[in-house]
């Protein structure tokens, strides 16, 4: 993985990010998986990652930098859907 990713960087191909990233998922690498989403600009799979593994900071800045560009898309409402979701299952559970 440690080459594949250096490989990665050096190439910087859409289409390479797009196999590494996917190669990381398979093996449970998250940090290379979000790194390949953020090369790529694959916010919907990037906004799963960080709902799937609990990472509601980033969550939060992602819709920040969505607000900021004055533009609401389908990625604001999912990222609302998301956090409000995890917020109301945190709850549940305590």
């Amino acid at each position: 993985m440690k080459i594949a990713l250096e490989a990665a960087r050096a190439l910087d191909d859409k289409d390479c990010w797009e196999c590494l990233g996917e190669a990381a998922l398979l093996q449970g690498n998250h940090q290379v998986v979000e790194m390949a989403y953020q090369r790529t600009k694959n916010f919907d799979k990037l906004t799963f990652l960080y709902l799937i593994t609990g990472n509601l900071e980033k969550l939060r800045k992602m819709m920040k930098i969505g607000a900021s560009m004055l533009f609401f898309s389908y990625l604001d409402l999912q990222f609302s859907i998301s956090l409000s979701s995890v917020v109301l299952i945190v709850c549940m559970i305590i």
